[in-house]
């Protein structure tokens, strides 16, 4: 396949980097996919993922978007080749061996895949501000690790500066729009994977409304300490924006398929879609960097910021109930 026609589009409302990687090989081949369904096929768009591991709260949304790439990506007509499963990157952030196997058995697997025309989607190893985010290989490089690409929002060809924890080679793509009972009992299943913390990606990390409970002990804190109170605030919007941009993705989904559904799945989509409303409602005021400090300092409160927090995590519970709701009636659809 060719790469001139691979480019990543600017992220817009914290949009997930995998998901814009996956809606660009698409676009690269002519197939004019919707972000909003291929983040729903994903699991991202219903998602909350916080970890106990040491490190800024706006790095949270990085883990774990990739418990649901390859059957997202075969509905999709991509069919992806891992270069190890998810679970086995634990740890390889901090291991100093990896560097050395990543250039020794990893780095020739891609060169090969980019000689015969396949891409590859590559997790972290970008430089800054791009480390923690999905883009895709297209080119070796006399740069960095000797490979380059691009991810969303870069103007130009990055050089990869650190071994990519995971790397799925493009073996196949042959584009198809799927159907919308297709993309339902997709998003059915990914949502599931994540509301019920099933994501088996790094280690101590936590997704659903459980991962709410950490948040809010992450957020009280952090807003408690005034030394890092400017940076707290930052890193508690952009992780909320990113929560909230994936349930306004979620409801517009959940109303295209409510479109064309019948009456036995209009209730429970709407009221799913009424719950992802609730969330993204609720985390509005952490979305603001201005009303983070202003709570720490007393006004509204980091109670009042608490509380829509746990209205939030309470929201995410009911999705999840009409999640087993529409995975019963898809079940029986099929």
């Amino acid at each position: 396949m060719s790469f001139d026609a691979i480019c990543m589009p600017a992220a817009i409302r914290a949009q997930e980097s995998l998901s814009l990687a996956t809606l660009a090989l698409l676009d690269s081949a002519g197939q004019r996919s919707r972000y909003r369904d291929i983040n729903a096929a994903l699991g991202l768009s219903f998602t909350i993922t916080a970890a106990t591991v040491q490190g800024s709260v706006a790095r949270w949304p990085a883990f774990a978007r990739d418990a649901n790439l390859l059957p997202a990506a075969d509905l999709f007509g991509i069919r992806l080749r891992d270069l190890h499963p998810p679970h086995a990157r634990r740890g390889l952030e901090q291991s100093r061996e990896y560097r050395e196997h990543f250039l020794d058995s990893y780095l020739p697997l891609i060169e090969t895949a980019l000689a015969n025309g396949q891409p590859v989607i590559a997790f972290r190893g970008w430089p800054d501000p791009w480390s923690d985010h999905w883009g895709i290989i297209t080119a070796t490089s006399n740069d960095g690790l000797g490979l380059a690409g691009c991810t969303a929002g870069s103007d130009s060809m990055l050089a990869l500066k650190e071994p990519a924890l995971q790397c799925y080679v493009v073996e196949e793509l042959a584009p198809r729009q799927p159907d919308d009972a297709a993309l339902l009992r997709a998003a059915v299943g990914a949502a599931r994977c994540f509301l019920y913390n099933r994501s088996d990606g790094e280690a101590d990390v936590v997704t659903g409304p459980e991962a709410y409970d950490r948040w809010r002990i992450r957020l009280d804190a952090d807003l408690r300490d005034p030394a890092g109170l400017e940076v707290a605030a930052a890193a508690h919007a952009a992780f909320a924006s990113t929560i909230v941009a994936n349930r306004a993705a979620a409801a517009l989904f959940l109303g295209d398929r409510r479109a064309s559904a019948d009456d036995t799945f209009r209730n429970p989509l709407d009221e799913w879609l009424a719950a992802c409303q609730a969330a993204g409602e609720a985390l509005a005021p952490l979305c603001d960097v201005g009303a983070i400090t202003a709570a720490a300092a007393g006004s509204p409160g980091i109670e009042e910021l608490i509380a829509g927090l746990l209205r939030a995590r309470s929201a995410d519970q009911r999705a999840r109930d009409c999640a087993d709701t529409l995975a019963s009636l898809v079940k029986a659809d099929s």
